[in-house]
C-alpha cells in the first residue's frame, strides 16, 4: 500500500480503476514505430544499404577533397 508514487505508467482502464491519477501535465504521445526485419541472411555489402549510391559517392568525394586541402595545408 502506497500514498503517493511517481513513474512513467500509461493511463489505462484497468488501472484508473485501482489507482487514484492526478491530470497528466504532460504528453509527449511517443511512439515506436519499426519495419518487420526480412528474414534473409546480410550479404558482404549489406553494410552499405543505409545510404544510396550518390550519397557513397559524395562521402568518398568529400573524403577525397578534404583530404588534399589538409595535405596541402599541412
Amino acid at each position: 500500500k502506497a500514498d503517493l508514487a511517481i513513474c512513467d505508467f500509461t493511463i489505462t482502464e484497468a488501472r484508473e480503476k485501482a489507482v487514484d491519477f492526478t491530470t497528466p501535465f504532460m504528453d509527449l504521445g511517443i511512439s515506436i514505430l519499426f519495419a518487420k526485419p526480412d528474414d534473409k541472411k546480410p550479404d558482404l555489402f549489406s553494410f552499405l544499404s543505409p545510404f544510396s549510391t550518390d550519397i557513397w559517392i559524395y562521402m568518398a568525394t568529400a573524403y577525397v577533397a578534404v583530404s588534399i586541402l589538409i595535405f596541402v595545408q599541412a
